[in-house]
């Protein structure tokens, strides 16, 4: 059982994360509401994403939802902000999604009176580079490849939190668990919590100097410790969440989460002191409540990705309790829209956002404007996933490709292929390695999960064939991809034979080749 503990007792990072601001409103005893804008999945949206989100569109929509309203706002970042990002961000390693909230949370700071605040928690792409990158970013530091856009790199002006992540070797939190603010009288905790799977999902290595711990044990833990503290008002930004169908309007009664789904075990462990969770990971809509027993429904929010859209919750709170009575929520779009109404400090700060639009636009072109090839589809070709895997096989004169499924993050549309449009679709820059496995090895490893070359097929009898002919059993084969899939434990059996050049690069040069119009059954005519 936590024994009950004042702030003077934590570590530096938790003395942090207990500090509390109080709004320049004067407390009362009436019920207030309280504004909270989730956004999720930002992952470096520069420019606009099927003509919704990217940086300005998101902007225009927080300032005005922020300037709409005489309530405290919370801006919170649900995770996953960086990383997998377009190449507008991510060549200048993600630097202009960090000066993005920056600029919003300046804008708090500045000209709300500290009525708002940017508060976000890690999602598993902040990891994507490794501790040392994401605390970079965070924390400053000009990266090894730069300077970029500015020229001594300060790091975040906003508070990021992350209750379960430690680093291994001092036992610490790497980034404070949660933080406290006073609105009216009223303390209110934020928990930050990052998906505990994260070392799954980042390239293999990346995160060993860590440890993700369960979530939902240690939201709990933290939980009791706000309560401890007299702290009844208890919201939780994780970067984990679910999926809905997509209805318009303010939270609807009937919506509701399988409590058998993973992501629904985790919110019946939560403790019923917790009032909203704002949720991210699965790029999709969730406005629903959560049915809890002996408990008011907890209200979980999630608003699509890059950008595109944003929560807009309104939270009632009553001071006699000193905790929040009602919560609803509307998903909005981010779309463009030329008649929102913005003051003129709002305006400059858009103004802003533009000049950092224009930079990073201009710093990536002399990568991105370059024309590789053609994309000409045609019926019955294969898969993109199969074409890349292609590339990887061919660039490397190795006996087999593979691509990972979830690592094609776009489409290529009919017409001219930019670099930027295949930066869009590998945007991870990950190395390729070169593995050796036998028959048998391979075929415990080939199946539908993962795109494979196209000289590996199935024979009538459902067997694994390569070129046509059956594997055989004690031949070494290589196999080429990048470092996420080959470094798992599955594939890391095979003998690590060579790392080479990134995988950007192999289908780029693999375009060229097959050239100078193409489409994904393409093969080059000879070596």
């Amino acid at each position: 059982m936590l024994k009950k503990l004042s702030c003077a007792c934590f570590l530096t990072f938790i003395l942090t994360a207990c500090s509390t601001t109080t709004s320049n409103k004067t407390a009362k005893d009436n019920i207030f509401t309280l504004q909270v804008l989730g956004i999720n999945d930002f992952h470096g949206q520069v420019l606009p994403k099927q003509e919704r989100g990217g940086m300005r569109n998101l902007a225009a929509h927080l300032l005005a939802a922020t300037e709409s309203t005489s309530d405290h706002t919370f801006i919170l970042h649900a995770g996953d902000h960086v990383g997998a990002s377009p190449a507008e961000s991510a060549l200048l390693q993600d630097e202009p999604s960090i000066t993005f909230l920056n600029y919003m949370a300046d804008f708090c700071q500045n000209h709300q009176q500290e009525t708002c605040h940017v508060i976000g928690t890690a999602g598993n792409h902040e990891f994507d580079e490794g501790t040392p990158e994401m605390l970079r970013l965070l924390h400053g530091g000009v990266h090894a490849k730069g300077p970029f856009l500015e020229p001594s790199w300060a790091g975040a002006k906003y508070t990021n939190l992350s209750a379960n992540v430690f680093d291994r070797e001092s036992g610490q939190l790497i980034l404070p668990p949660y933080v406290i603010k006073q609105v009216n009288g009223v303390e209110i905790g934020i928990i930050g919590l990052t998906l505990d799977y994260t070392p799954d999902l980042v390239v293999p290595g990346a995160v060993d100097d860590l440890y993700f711990a369960d979530q939902a044990k240690v939201a709990r833990r933290y939980v009791t410790l706000l309560e401890e503290q007299g702290i009844n008002a208890i919201i939780i930004v994780v970067h984990d969440g679910t999926r809905d169908k997509y209805y318009s309007g303010a939270t609807q009664t009937n919506a509701r989460i399988d409590k058998n789904s993973k992501f629904g075990q985790f919110l019946s462990q939560l403790p019923t002191a917790v009032d909203l969770v704002v949720t991210g990971h699965s790029h999709r809509f969730t406005n629903a409540y959560f049915s809890r027993k002996n408990a008011p429904s907890l209200l979980v929010t999630q608003a699509f990705s890059s950008g595109r859209a944003y929560a807009d919750i309104t939270l009632t709170i009553d001071p006699a309790v000193q905790d929040i009575t009602k919560a609803s929520a509307e998903v909005i779009f981010a779309n463009a829209d030329p008649d929102l109404l913005l003051s003129s400090a709002a305006q400059a700060t858009l103004q802003k956002v533009d000049n950092l639009i224009s930079s990073a636009v201009s710093f990536a072109q002399a990568y991105t404007e370059q024309v590789i090839g053609t994309y000409r589809p045609k019926a019955n070709e294969a898969d993109l996933g199969v074409f890349i895997a292609n590339s990887h096989q061919y660039m490397l004169n190795t006996d087999m490709g593979i691509m990972n499924k979830g690592g094609v993050r776009s489409t290529l549309k009919t017409g001219p292929v930019k670099w930027g449009d295949l930066f869009a679709v590998q945007p991870f820059n990950n190395p390729l390695i070169v593995r050796e496995f036998t028959g048998v090895q391979l075929l415990a490893l080939i199946d539908e999960s993962q795109h494979w070359t196209s000289n590996i097929t199935r024979g009538f009898d459902g067997s694994i064939l390569w070129q046509g002919q059956a594997l055989e059993p004690t031949r070494q084969y290589t196999v080429a991809g990048n470092a996420y899939i080959m470094n798992t434990e599955r594939f890391a059996v095979g003998k690590l034979l060579r790392v080479d050049i990134l995988d950007i690069d192999a289908t780029s040069a693999y375009i060229k080749l097959v050239g100078p119009v193409f489409n994904y059954s393409s093969l080059p005519k000879s070596r």
